[in-house]
This record gives structure tokens, sequence and C-alpha cells, in this order.
């Protein structure tokens, strides 16, 4: 199997959040939307595009899991309707976006390879893009308020040779919140938080906070800070 065709990677949005946004595709009769799962997409629209026809799938599959295993579910709730600039296509923003950003990051970076994309990432979940639309229209989809909050917790492979899609591979979110914290580091990669780092921290900053200056024929503290690292944030199918 190859990736011939374009192919996603979403977190497939649970029910009855998914019945919810379908009703709405299906009243505003966007019949080609209606044949798409109902998902959030990390990999294929905006950040990278989809998987290069050089990526083996296997490969991509392999690191998925790894990820996915690593990856604690994410608990979100839907914020306002947004048109995209100069389109007809409608989606649900999220209220929270960091926990996306930072799994698409995570993928993006992890050696797979993507097509470009010419816009950066933005989480969201497409309610509507079918062409024309009235002012009527309009107005009714940035009313639109769903605030039952929800658990994404799978992570599906789409490809899109036919309608409905083809569902390549699925994995669980699997992570613990708290066993086995990730702290991102300034060169992208990744290190598992460690408590004595945090108590060494602790001190450093007590140390500094001391008014007391030392005299000069006293034997310097060396201490090589480790609050150096920091998070990068940057910024489906819609």
């Amino acid at each position: 199997m190859k990736f011939d065709y374009d192919t996603f990677t979403v977190l497939d949005i649970p029910s009855p959040i998914a019945e919810q946004i379908m009703a709405i595709r299906e009243r505003h009769h966007d019949w080609f939307l209606k044949s798409f799962p109902v998902e959030i997409t990390l990999i294929g629209s905006s950040g990278v595009g989809v998987f290069d026809l050089s990526q083996d799938p296997e490969e991509a599959f392999a690191t998925l899991d790894a990820i996915a295993v690593e990856t604690v579910p994410i608990h979100a709730s839907f914020g306002e309707v947004l048109r995209f600039p100069n389109t007809d296509i409608f989606v649900h923003t999220l209220q929270d976006e960091e926990p996306f950003r930072a799994l698409h990051e995570r993928i993006a970076k992890s050696g797979l390879r993507f097509k470009p994309s010419p816009f950066p990432y933005k989480p969201h979940c497409t309610i509507r893009r079918r062409s024309p639309i009235s002012e009527d229209e309009v107005a009714e989809l940035l009313s639109l308020r769903i605030s039952e909050s929800f658990v994404l917790d799978t992570m599906s492979v789409y490809m899109l040779d036919k309608l409905p899609m083809s569902l390549l591979h699925r994995v669980k979110l699997a992570g613990k919140r708290g066993a086995a914290k990730h702290v991102a580091a300034a060169d992208g990669g990744y290190r598992r938080a460690n408590p004595v780092w945090s108590c060494l921290r602790s001190m450093l900053w007590l140390l500094r906070a001391l008014p007391v200056t030392p005299p000069l024929n006293s034997v310097p503290l060396c201490v090589q800070s480790r609050d150096q690292h920091v998070i990068n944030k940057e910024g489906s199918i819609a």
C-alpha cells in the first residue's frame, strides 16, 4: 500500500457531538462535507500538508502509534464559529488550541514526510463549505454554539480515495496525565520532566532572590540553569 491519494491524520470527534455537527451539515445541504468524518485535522490541511507519496505507510503508522501511547486524551470545548477569509468555509474553533498545536508539532517534527501547506496550523472542525451562501445562512452559522465539552481519544488516518473516505489506521491516545510529562526543548526534542531538576530550579530561584552579596574571596557557586527550555508555539480537513 502507498499514499497514492491525499491522506490525513485526524482526531475523531466523539458522539453525541459528532451527530450535532452532522446535523448542521445536513441542514445546510452540504452533502459533500457530510460524507467526511467529523474530526479535527492534525496533519493534512494547515501547518503541514498530506503525507508525501514517498512516505512508507507502515513507518507512518508505527510512528503515530508511538506518539499516541504517550499522548493524554484531550479534553476540549468548541469556541465561536469562524468564517475563513474570502471563502464560504465555516468552522467551529476550539476554546483551548494548545493541546492540538502540541500534538500537531510533535507529529510534524517526527521525521515523517509531508507535503507543504501555505497556511499556519489552526485546529478546527468544519461545519460547512458549500457555495453559494445567503446572508441568512451566514448569520445562522455564525450564531451557532455547542456548549458541551468532549474528550478526543482516537487518532485516525483517512485516505481521500473515495467517498466516504477510507480508514487506513486508528489508534487510541493512551498517555496518563502526570505520569510521564514531556517538556519541549529548544531544539524541538523532548525529555522527561525530572523532579530532581524541579528541586534544583527552586533552589536556584531562592539563591537568585538572596540580597546578600558574597565576599570577594568566597568560592563562587556555579549552577547550570535548565530554565532556558521553551515551548515554541506556531501558527483540517477544511
